[in-house]
């Protein structure tokens, strides 16, 4: 059985940084975290979210053997737009919220 990717992307980021309101340090270290892991990421990933427009997850994840996850970054709280974008990923593909300050 493969080892489900979306709780081992939980398990390497949850509680894992430092509070910093610097953007580019905190991108830089989560994606350091999961690219010593093996898994390959993607940035601004495009999903359909009705109406003939676009969203852009913050991440993709795919590890070696194709699963994939989809992550979208907020500060305190999810935002309702990264639920929405959360929900219209394609189907089987799962994904979660990562909090900087939660």
């Amino acid at each position: 059985m493969k080892a489900d990717l979306k709780q081992n992307l939980i398990t390497l980021l949850e509680e894992q940084f430092i509070r910093s309101d610097d953007k580019v340090v905190f991108d830089y270290v989560m994606q350091k975290k999961i690219k010593a892991q093996g898994y390959h990421l993607q940035r601004n990933f495009s999903v359909s979210v009705g109406a003939g427009r676009k969203g852009f997850i913050d991440c993709l994840v795919t590890s070696p053997d194709g699963q994939q996850c989809a992550i979208e970054v907020d500060k305190r709280t999810p935002r309702s737009r990264s639920l929405k974008k959360l929900s219209a990923l394609p189907e089987g593909m799962s994904g979660f919220v990562l909090l900087k300050d939660g």
